[in-house]
C-alpha cells in the first residue's frame, strides 16, 4: 500500500512540474502564497496554481491566460447587458486580471461575490462596475476606499484615478493586497491598516469615498473628508438587516448633502467603530 501511494505521488509530482519545464524559456512571475498553501505563478501565456507541502508539489490548475482574457470579455459583455454603460470602467474591468485576487481562479469571472480569506468576500463584478461608474471619477480624482479586501476594487480605481487611498482593518488582507498590487505595477494606490470608520484624515479632501462593507450608522468622518461636490457610495443597513446602496453628494453649502437610495445589496458587515 505504501508503495502504491509513493507511485501516485511521483506521478502527481511529474504532472505538476511538467508545465514549468514548458515555461522555462519565459520569465515566470511569482505572485505569492495564500494561507491555504496555494501558490500562483504567472507568465504571459499561462497561470499555474500549486499546493506545496514539505516534500511534494501538486498542480491544482493550469489555465491559459488567453482563456482568462476570453472569460473577462464574456464577463464585460454580460455587464453591458445588465446596464453598465461607462466604457472606461468596462475597459478597465477587461484589463484587470480578477483571477489573481482570489485564492481559486475557477469562478473568478462569474458575476457573483466570492469568498476570500478572513471570512470576507470579493464583490461581484457588476457591483464593482456600478460603484465605480456612479462616482464619475477621472484621471485627476483622489479616491478613498474603505475596505481593501482582495484589492480588486482598488485595482479598478487605480486604473482610472490619480490616487487611491485604501484602508483595511484586517492586517492579513491589507498586507496581501498591497503586496499583490505592487507586484502588478500599481504605484498610485496607497494602503493603511486601520479602523475604516475614521477614514484617512491626513489625505483629505477626497473626490470620492467608496465603502465596500455595510454599516448601520453613517460615519460623519466620511462626510467631513469629502470635497465640495464629492460623492460617497456606501451600503447602509437598517434595523431589519436590509441593506441599501446609497449615493451621497456633498453640496456647495458643505453642511448640506443630497442622498439617493440606489438599490438593495448584500455586503459583509463593516468591522470597527461602533456598528451596532
Amino acid at each position: 500500500m505504501k508503495c502504491l501511494q509513493k507511485t501516485w505521488l511521483v506521478i502527481i509530482f511529474v504532472l505538476s512540474i511538467s508545465p514549468l519545464c514548458l515555461m522555462a524559456s519565459t520569465k515566470i512571475q511569482y505572485l505569492g502564497k495564500s494561507k491555504n498553501g496555494l501558490y500562483h505563478l504567472n507568465n504571459q501565456k499561462y497561470s499555474l496554481y500549486f499546493i506545496l507541502d514539505k516534500r511534494n508539489l501538486y498542480r491544482v490548475n493550469s489555465i491559459s491566460n488567453d482563456d482568462f482574457k476570453l472569460k473577462r470579455a464574456k464577463m464585460v459583455h454580460l455587464l453591458r447587458l445588465k446596464g453598465i454603460k461607462d466604457e472606461s470602467v468596462l475597459h478597465d474591468i477587461q484589463k484587470v486580471t480578477r483571477h489573481l485576487f482570489m485564492p481559486v481562479a475557477d469562478y473568478a469571472y462569474e458575476d457573483h461575490p466570492l469568498r476570500i480569506a478572513s471570512e470576507q468576500t470579493i464583490s461581484q463584478p457588476y457591483i464593482v462596475a456600478f460603484m465605480t461608474g456612479v462616482t464619475q471619477i477621472d484621471s485627476q480624482s483622489s479616491v478613498l476606499e474603505i475596505g481593501t479586501g482582495s484589492g480588486y476594487q482598488a485595482a479598478i480605481l487605480g486604473e482610472i484615478c490619480k490616487e487611491v487611498y485604501s484602508v483595511e482593518v484586517i492586517p492579513d488582507l491589507g498586507n496581501n493586497a498591497s503586496q499583490l498590487l505592487h507586484e502588478l505595477g500599481y504605484r498610485n494606490i496607497y494602503f493603511k491598516i486601520a479602523d475604516g470608520y475614521r477614514g484617512w484624515e491626513q489625505k483629505t479632501p477626497f473626490d470620492t469615498i467608496i465603502v465596500t462593507a455595510a454599516t448601520k450608522k453613517l460615519p460623519k468622518e466620511f462626510l467631513n473628508q469629502l470635497k465640495i461636490g464629492g460623492r460617497l457610495i456606501i451600503p447602509l443597513e437598517d434595523q431589519y438587516q436590509n441593506q441599501t446602496l446609497v449615493k451621497i453628494i456633498k453640496t456647495e453649502t458643505e453642511s448640506h448633502f443630497i442622498s439617493d437610495n440606489l438599490f438593495d445589496v448584500r455586503f459583509v458587515p463593516m468591522i470597527g467603530g461602533n456598528n451596532a
